[in-house]
């Protein structure tokens, strides 16, 4: 697995140095993708000015910006967009004349009108309040309103006042983050959704402004690419490890230093960024593997080791252990025992064999809430809180486990 000429592989790093933990690092602001890369991929949106920032949440809301009443908009969805367009109505041939009594009407539900001024405006007002408690209690008497107060905090958010703009701002973006929990636990309630879908929808919870598809085309164009080189290769595991030259030794995907990263953070956990800054977490790391190999027609499996998930290439009846975080260098099951044993962590066969989308996802979910955590976002991590635990009674692999120990609690 020679890196291709032009890329150089990151500097390995020892391999028992690194801490159990899941979450490894903290955000880097002032980092930027390689200059070089043709993959490598811009923001899609500039941080938006205090001026405009009220106007931008209630566009993403479906507000109107002048605050008056809300505008329909097509129904947003957390991992697709529904249809936008309707077929053009074609020219259907006159019905002959009966005599049949007309339909009765029926009635359309109508949106909800804004709650009135005289409830919103005294709540705006103590919202102003530096009493830690009375803000609390009116943010929640706010967010109980619904959409119908989202018009008055659309306008807060564009006033005069500084601490109003702020806290009209989070209240609205908190609503946002609310509908995108709904959305995933919707999903899971149908059944697990698949890794793509489902880590879209949780980069929608953490950044509902989030425009998915210029990320999406990158990952389509590197299956392409590795497709490509593998197809010039011999048959046998020559063919998938064309993933990991690509991906850890062109374009230099690795995990980050520990000795410079303290804490962890979100941007780590968010594939978008990964693709920004070609640095992640062990597992975000992992499942960006996955989605570019299945583009590219591999088996790739995610071997969910603690603190350091692992990528499984197979090709027939060969297989091969890969560690993405370490710059895609192999490694072979006593590696991983090793590991285990310097951690002080027990040997668990589970750990050892491909987790299924659903369960990636679990723990993915679970660093997002640590995360949220470490920020002081309590509410946030609550509502994720509340959605995992949706995926998780509804996961099959959660299921056939639950199974598993009522039969063994019936016959011991």
């Amino acid at each position: 697995m020679n890196p291709q000429d032009g890329g150089q592989r990151p500097r390995p790093r020892p391999f028992q140095n690194h801490p159990p933990s899941t979450l490894n690092t903290r955000p880097d602001p002032d980092k930027k993708p390689s200059a070089g890369s043709p993959e490598a991929i811009k923001p899609q949106s500039a941080p938006s000015s205090p001026a405009t920032a009220g106007a931008e949440a209630a566009a993403r809301e479906g507000l109107n910006p002048d605050g008056d009443q809300e505008s329909l908009h097509p129904l947003r969805d957390g991992s697709q967009t529904v249809n936008r367009f309707e077929d053009s109505p074609k020219q259907l041939p006159a019905a002959a004349p009966t005599t049949a009594s007309p339909r009765p009407a029926v009635a359309r539900p109508q949106p909800s009108s804004p709650a009135p001024l005289a409830e919103v405006v005294p709540l705006l007002d103590l919202l102003k309040d530096d009493s830690p408690s009375v803000r609390r209690r009116v943010s929640q008497r706010l967010l109980a309103l619904g959409r119908r107060v989202h018009p008055a905090l659309a306008r807060a958010a564009r006033g005069p006042d500084a601490r109003l703009r702020g806290r009209a701002r989070e209240l609205l973006l908190f609503a946002e983050r609310q509908a995108a929990a709904r959305r995933l636990a919707c999903t899971a309630s149908r059944g697990a959704p698949p890794l793509e879908s489902g880590l879209l929808r949780l980069e929608r919870f953490i950044d509902p402004s989030l425009d998915a598809r210029p990320y999406l085309k990158a990952l389509d164009a590197m299956g392409e690419e590795v497709a490509k080189r593998a197809a010039a290769e011999p048959e046998g595991l020559r063919r998938p490890l064309a993933l990991v030259d690509y991906l850890s030794g062109e374009l230099s995907f690795s995990g980050f230093d520990p000795e410079l990263t303290a804490a962890p953070g979100l941007a780590h956990v968010q594939l978008h960024r990964l693709l920004e800054t070609k640095e992640g977490l062990p597992l975000t790391l992992c499942a960006f593997y996955a989605l570019v190999g299945r583009r590219a027609g591999f088996t790739v499996d995610i071997l969910p080791l603690p603190g350091r998930a692992m990528v499984q290439l197979t090709a027939g009846d060969e297989r091969v252990l890969i560690d993405p975080f370490d710059g895609g260098r192999p490694r072979t099951e006593s590696d991983l025992v090793d590991y285990l044993a310097h951690h002080g962590l027990p040997y668990r066969r589970v750990w050892f064999r491909a987790a299924p989308d659903a369960v990636v996802l679990q723990h993915q979910i679970v660093n997002a809430v640590r995360c949220l955590r470490a920020r002081g976002l309590n509410r946030e991590a609550h509502l994720l809180r509340q959605a995992l635990g949706s995926l998780s009674r509804n996961s099959p692999g959660d299921r056939d486990q639950s199974d598993k120990g009522r039969e063994k609690r019936r016959h011991p």
